[in-house]
Order: C-alpha cells, then sequence, then structure tokens
C-alpha cells in the first residue's frame, strides 16, 4: 500500500514525476497557493525525497524504483530519516492551515483523502493520536507518525491502521 500512494502515475515504478503529481496534489487538494512558502517547501520536500529515495534504493542504476527495491530500501531508518523526515514536516505543515502547530479533524481529514488513504482506516488513526480528546493532535506526533509509516517493518500500532482492516 505504501508503494502504491507514492506510485502516483500507477505505472508499477517510482520515478520523478510521482512525486512531482502527489506535492501538486497536496498542494492543489490544501488550498495552497503554488507559489506560497508552504507549497515551495512541499515541492522540495517532495524532490528531496525522491532523490534520497532514489540514492538509497535503486540499486541496478535504472532511474527508477521498483517495488522489490523500494521494498528492501524502505526499512532503512538511518537512510530514509535524512530525506523522510523533511518530507513529513512539510506535509504536516502545509496541512496546519493555521499555523498553530496542531492539526484538527477537519485539515487531517482533507489531506487523508487527498492523499488517497481509506476514511475509516484514517478515521481510526486520527482517533489513537487524538490522546486528549479534543480533536487535534500536535504536528511532530503526526510527523513521526507518517515517517514510522513509511519505514517501519514491525508491527506499529498507530501506522498499522492505514493498511490493516
Amino acid at each position: 500500500m505504501r508503494f502504491d500512494l507514492l506510485d502516483a502515475n500507477g505505472n508499477g515504478v517510482l520515478e520523478e514525476v510521482d512525486f512531482q503529481k502527489l506535492a501538486e496534489r497536496v498542494i492543489t487538494g490544501s488550498g495552497e497557493p503554488p507559489t506560497s512558502a508552504k507549497a515551495r517547501a512541499v515541492m522540495a520536500a517532495h524532490q528531496g525525497y525522491w532523490q534520497g529515495l532514489l540514492a538509497h534504493a535503486d540499486t541496478n542504476g535504472d532511474g527508477v524504483v521498483s517495488f522489490e527495491e523500494y521494498f528492501a530500501a524502505v526499512t532503512d531508518p538511518t537512510a530514509n530519516m535524512s530525506y523522510l523526515r523533511p518530507y513529513a514536516e512539510a506535509l504536516v505543515a502545509i496541512c496546519d492551515r493555521n499555523d498553530d502547530g496542531m492539526i484538527d479533524r477537519a485539515e487531517y481529514t482533507n489531506y487523508m483523502r487527498v492523499a488517497g488513504f481509506d476514511a475509516d482506516r484514517a478515521a481510526a488513526m486520527f482517533a489513537k493520536l487524538d490522546t486528549s480528546g479534543v480533536g487535534e493532535i500536535a504536528a511532530p506526533v503526526w510527523a513521526e507518525v507518517i515517517c514510522r509509516y513509511y519505514t517501519s517493518s514491525a508491527e506499529d500500532p498507530v501506522a498499522d491502521l492505514l493498511t490493516h482492516a
């Protein structure tokens, strides 16, 4: 599922255009002006994620990342954190529409819809993250879960809510 979400054009490999399409979809879906600082940060973070993933995972040097290459590389948190952490932080920042450091249910739900996550699974994850029950989660908490989602090979009780029924 993680690979499929990143494969924006659905051609079975990850390539630079996938990350450009994802960034554009997030920017458009969030209603952010494409020239704003947040939009530029999202574009740069997607580009950084692509470049980092390509350098780390493209073992045969063909300029794309196959599912097999992705799967072999995705669980290496030391390599992934150099490009995944800025990606997660840029996503969370663009979702935080009022810049209060908190992601409310509407901001979260909108992003998850735009990104292509199942609504029920996304709602279950939000409920787990909203430990205070006030309808919002701290931006750094969500950024950490995004990183765990894209790198965890072990069971993760929160991030796995997105992939398990």
